[in-house]
């Protein structure tokens, strides 16, 4: 645990006032709390099973911070924190971050191939949610089209709603 708390004070905070990028190492760090409550519960971490969890929740934290950062892009720029917008215009990220929320979803589909799912039935459940989400999410690919997305209402309606709905799948799983 300390490890974890230093690798996030000491790299991934001063890296968020440095790099757009730092959502990435952050995501790395996030991933950790499942590996070590796994072990903490006696689970050995060498268990693909918590190595899928960990990617899974490594993925999932992209399309979580991406939709934040479109909600909040402004207080990002107020604030003087690079964000991603510096870099790709907000079309651009709207679409990598629904990509993001389509691998979410699929690296899902690779829980229930491991002994963490007793009842098979289970995995429909996360397959349908899974399939659910990323449907939903083509909602961000429309607002890529020619000025739909300068709509401010519709625009931050979308990205919270998916925001909540990327979440929601997250604790599902």
């Amino acid at each position: 645990g300390r490890g974890a708390a230093a690798i996030y004070n000491l790299v991934y905070t001063p890296l968020k006032r440095v790099t757009p990028f730092a959502a990435l190492p952050g995501a790395l760090i996030g991933a950790l709390p499942p590996a070590m409550g796994w072990a903490a519960a006696g689970g050995y971490l060498q268990d693909p099973s918590i190595h899928l969890v960990a990617f899974f929740f490594f993925l999932w934290q992209i399309p979580h911070f991406w939709l934040l950062l479109l909600f909040y892009g402004q207080d990002y720029r107020d604030g003087g924190m690079p964000s991603l917008l510096d870099r790709f215009d907000r079309a651009q990220v709207l679409r990598l971050t629904f990509l993001w929320i389509a691998a979410v979803s699929a690296a899902a589909l690779l829980l229930p191939l491991t002994p963490l799912f007793e009842r098979p039935w289970l995995a429909y459940v996360l397959a349908g949610a899974g399939a659910l989400v990323v449907a939903r999410a083509v909602a961000l690919l429309k607002l890529t089209a020619p000025g739909v997305a300068e709509a401010a209402a519709p625009f931050r309606r979308a990205c919270r709603l998916r925001f909540m709905e990327i979440n929601t799948f997250a604790l599902l799983v």
